[in-house]
């Protein structure tokens, strides 16, 4: 991609509520055009180029991806589908984004590594473009790594579809760990700027072990400077969906993000409190410009990262290790693995 005044034209693959605020953030960004929507339902596809404005609903992936009128196409459809349609885009030489997780194992993320040399293919890991973690990384770059970092994410999703459990043919063996747990994992990465590996961990279920029925866990990881890394996440929370909450932890301070999405950085010191407000700094992503703690939440992170990957903006460098890419998928599915593998198991 390049920042000359093409117009770049973009496949929807899916239907759904995820496939909708992809379209939504597209149009925030310049030389783009939604073109056409795909879903194994055409009902549903044609239902969505009509309220959406899409001009093409597509009666396959196949069809989409034999469109040469079609530079890059997002996956948007059920977890379990990912690798079918990846392997599809990718063999029609297209750029990709595609929701996490990337794929629902580790098998099909390695073969899908194998196809993607010189191919633009990155995971839809939104989190990192926000204000506020690109914030708190950059303390970390200044300050060196925390002594400890804990990310909390919970949300009430599982008890809003009691009485069912959640569907394996969807989202895989794992529910929670892939769902959330993956944006939790990836974004300690990415602030730490250092790989993880798995100490101890809790995963609560319910139904059949291993079966898609991980519904909350409790990880700790350690970073390779030994940074304690204490992720909790949960899709039964009990109150109410709880904010995306970091903070690090140093011996004579911390830094606080109450709110990922409400983009409030808190640096705590001596019982004094300090607000990291937004700066014109090149290296901060902020295609919206709203001030800090105003509510754009979720859909900026996917305004930044789609504005970074059709444009590579003028100093591109600065941006050097933002796009998430299939090896960090990769990594994080390969501990996902070990938690599944050797964590302590208990029954909700």
């Amino acid at each position: 991609m390049s920042s000359s005044m093409k117009t770049f034209k973009i496949g929807i693959i899916g239907s759904g509520r995820i496939a909708r605020v992809h379209c939504l953030a597209l149009k925030f960004i310049p030389n783009v055009q939604t073109h056409g929507v795909t879903s194994h339902i055409s009902a549903n596809a044609e239902k969505f180029a009509q309220e959406l404005g899409i001009p093409k609903v597509y009666q396959s992936i196949e069809e989409m991806c034999a469109d040469p009128e079609i530079d890059a196409i997002h996956i948007c459809n059920i977890n379990t589908a990912h690798d079918e349609a990846l392997q599809k885009a990718i063999a029609a030489n297209k750029a990709v984004i595609c929701e996490k997780p990337l794929c629902v194992s580790t098998a099909e993320i390695e073969k899908i590594l194998q196809l993607t040399a010189h191919k633009m293919v990155h995971t839809c890991f939104i989190y990192r473009f926000h204000f506020a973690a690109q914030a708190l990384r950059k303390h970390i770059q200044q300050h060196g790594a925390p002594k400890a970092l804990k990310i909390n994410y919970h949300q009430a999703s599982w008890l809003r579809k009691q009485p069912w459990q959640p569907d394996q043919n969807i989202y895989g063996k794992s529910y929670v760990l892939s769902d959330i747990g993956v944006h939790t994992i990836d974004i300690a990465t990415f602030l730490l700027g250092e790989d993880l590996t798995f100490e101890k961990a809790q995963v609560f279920f319910s139904g059949e072990k291993y079966q898609c029925s991980d519904i909350a866990a409790e990880l700790h990881l350690l970073s390779t400077k030994k940074t304690e890394v204490h992720l909790s996440i949960s899709k039964n929370n009990t109150q109410h969906d709880t904010p995306l909450f970091i903070q690090a932890l140093y011996g004579d301070h911390t830094v606080t993000i109450p709110e990922l999405m409400q983009e409030t950085v808190v640096l705590e010191k001596n019982s004094e409190k300090q607000f990291l407000s937004r700066t014109a700094h090149t290296d901060i992503i902020d295609v919206l410009g709203f001030p800090a703690g105003h509510l754009e939440g979720w859909l900026c992170g996917f305004i930044n990262f789609f504005f970074i990957f059709y444009q590579q903006p003028e100093g591109g460098s600065s941006f050097k290790g933002l796009l998430p890419t299939i090896e960090e998928s990769l990594k994080i599915q390969r501990l996902i693995d070990k938690v599944f593998e050797n964590g302590d198991w208990q029954a909700l």
